[in-house]
């Protein structure tokens, strides 16, 4: 390849980046991402109508599943699980000593 082949590649390579950045400007240009958030709000308002629509339709079921919900979440904060084993407590301490006889369960 000559000098002349090389300025015109790298003119062509310019070229493309230049519209490779004019396509990413229109992209993320304010009015598209607007555009782009509006048409997502509009998902998530027809998302939130047919919730509305089905619970209205469908109370018993919408309610049992809610007092289900409510049920597991206090159950999950109310206590922790506790595995009282005969021993169980004794052997990892004695286990904890072994690795650092500073460490008391």
């Amino acid at each position: 390849m000559n000098s002349d082949q090389y300025a015109e590649e790298i003119e062509q390579t310019r070229e493309e980046i230049d519209r490779t950045l004019l396509t990413l400007e229109d992209k993320l240009s304010p009015r598209e991402l607007w555009d782009q958030a509006i048409r997502w709000s509009g998902g998530a308002k027809e998302f939130s109508e047919n919730l509305g629509r089905t619970i209205r339709d469908n109370p018993i079921p919408a309610t049992l599943l809610a007092i289900s919900l409510i049920w597991l979440m206090i159950a999950g904060t109310s206590r922790t699980a506790q595995y009282d084993y005969p021993g169980s407590r004794e052997r990892l301490n004695r286990e904890m000593q072994d690795i650092d006889p500073r460490v008391h369960i």
